[in-house]
């Protein structure tokens, strides 16, 4: 009877600790599947070993930086996205005005005095065009880790003048009128000019 006794015993308490550790490993390999089917999900604390504890807490931090190394790859993929559709749509505007004043030459609608301020237009459209083609080299360059802005001190308030003044002829050629209120003073800022425009 003694015996018997000591067998159930012996045998409850190996079932309880077979119990004890198969759990966890069984909860733990069901997530390990998920996340190989690319369902993730964090493994609730579940009663086992203090081992087989850190192995889930490691596994449950390893799943928290793979989400969030996921979101901001696809942040990343939205910005690249957003840049290239800017990129695309500033190269519309340059490449419409080549079109519709080298046609207008063309077609002798400007009279032959006005010509030379078109063709002075048109120049410096493309070379814009040109720089923005170069931007998409650029960009493309963006995620790598040796990319670098090319920084400069600059009189921001002059940069801005300039800029406006590329654009203040053909804006008058399509009767816009400017108000512009740039300060007189200088205002010093670290920037890659040719990023900025």
């Amino acid at each position: 009877l003694f015996i018997l006794c000591m067998v159930v015993v012996v045998w409850i308490m190996t079932q309880k600790t077979v119990n004890y550790i198969k759990n966890p490993l069984s909860v733990l390999e069901g997530a390990m599947k998920n996340f190989s089917k690319g369902k993730r999900e964090q493994i609730e604390d579940c009663d086992g070993p203090k081992e087989f504890s850190m192995v889930i807490h490691t596994f449950n931090d390893m799943e928290d930086q793979l989400n969030e190394s996921e979101k901001e790859r696809a942040e990343l993929e939205n910005q690249r996205q957003k840049m290239l559709g800017d990129i695309s749509h500033d190269i519309k505007t340059p490449v419409t005005v080549i079109r519709g004043y080298s046609s207008a030459i063309a077609d002798h609608i400007i009279p032959q005095e006005e010509q030379e301020k078109y063709l002075r237009i048109i120049s410096q459209k493309a070379a814009l065009l040109s720089e923005l083609v170069d931007s998409f080299s650029d960009y493309s360059r963006l995620q790598h880790p040796d990319f670098q802005m090319n920084f400069e001190k600059t009189d921001l308030s002059e940069y801005l003048r300039e800029y406006v003044a590329e654009k203040y002829e053909e804006l008058e050629l399509q009767d816009y009128t400017m108000d512009i209120n740039i300060p007189e003073n200088a205002i010093e800022a670290d920037i890659d000019r040719q990023q900025l425009k």
